[in-house]
């Protein structure tokens, strides 16, 4: 072959590749993947982009369609622990995921069966996982996306996101600690303590602080006043060994996240804790506590 036509040959090629590539770019490859107290969500899809079709649902994607949110092979949730979708259980393991998409209300359904092309929706049986939905009005998203908007240390959201519509989903997982706390064992550790802060500077005044520990709703409850940030001003301590707590931060009442590398750790003695610590990520003590007479 000529030197020339090799050339002319080789451009073809390149041109027809590129080609290629764009079109596998149309819907990139995606993954988004949450771990919330030990427990692993995650969703693998195709990203299709709006591309100026308006609209794209009762348009492109009809209404009463069964669609999985993405293109290519249909989009997948992947659990590896039992966990909640809005209340309803699924079972660790790896779903095929699937939408009927209707003006006010949507079903969501999972299926057993994972490896299925995007227009090859499942038919309906009874091992699949369905509950409704309602889809909100958002800012354009132009690349169809899936994330997780807001998480805490029991669950979160999982939102779909694509043109103006997004589609939120609550999860909760099952906590590796028992949360809850026993209100006959918790004698030994109510009262009040004068606690005192560690400095790195042995010239420093010492920061004195208030730490009190309550029972409250099934929970060992501690607070700080002042304290050096706001997570510890109310806390939760969530035990980890016999008299070693870890501290648990609250939203709006409610457990939000555990902070794993501090540790309250109570010296006991006689059926009562005398005095605690407070231990850092490197064993260092950052605080001491000594119980008030009386208390």
């Amino acid at each position: 072959m000529r030197v020339r036509e090799l050339a002319v040959l080789c451009a073809a090629v390149a041109g027809l590749s590129g080609t290629v590539s764009a079109q596998i770019r149309a819907s990139a490859h995606g993954v988004a993947a949450q771990t919330v107290d030990g427990t692993t969500i995650t969703i693998e899809y195709f990203r299709p982009q709006v591309r100026e079709r308006d609209p794209i649902f009762g348009g492109p994607v009809y209404w009463g369609e069964v669609w999985t949110p993405g293109a290519n092979w249909a989009t997948t949730i992947e659990v590896d622990k039992d966990i909640e979708l809005n209340g309803h259980p699924v079972a660790a393991g790896k779903y095929s995921l699937w939408m009927v998409v209707q003006p006010e209300e949507w079903t969501v359904v999972l299926d057993p069966t994972s490896k299925l092309f995007h227009t090859n929706p499942p038919d309906s049986s009874d091992a699949q996982i369905r509950f409704t939905v309602v889809p909100e009005e958002r800012p354009h998203q132009e690349i169809l996306t899936f994330s997780f908007p807001e998480v805490s240390a029991t669950g979160g959201t999982l939102a779909m996101h694509w043109a103006t519509t997004y589609v939120p989903v609550s999860f909760a997982v099952e906590s590796a600690r028992e949360i809850t706390f026993a209100a006959d064992r918790a004698p030994p550790y109510l009262g009040s303590y004068t606690w005192t802060w560690t400095s790195p500077d042995p010239d420093a005044p010492p920061r004195v602080s208030a730490f009190d520990v309550f029972y409250e709703d099934e929970h060992l409850i501690a607070t700080l006043d002042p304290a050096p940030f706001t997570e510890l001003e109310r806390m939760i301590l969530i035990e980890i060994a016999d008299d070693w707590f870890i501290p648990g931060t609250t939203k709006d009442g409610k457990l939000f996240d555990m902070i794993t590398d501090i540790t309250f750790e109570f010296a006991v003695e006689d059926g009562e804790a005398g005095s605690v610590e407070l231990r850092g990520p490197t064993d260092q003590v950052m605080g001491t506590g000594e119980r008030k007479d009386g208390s």
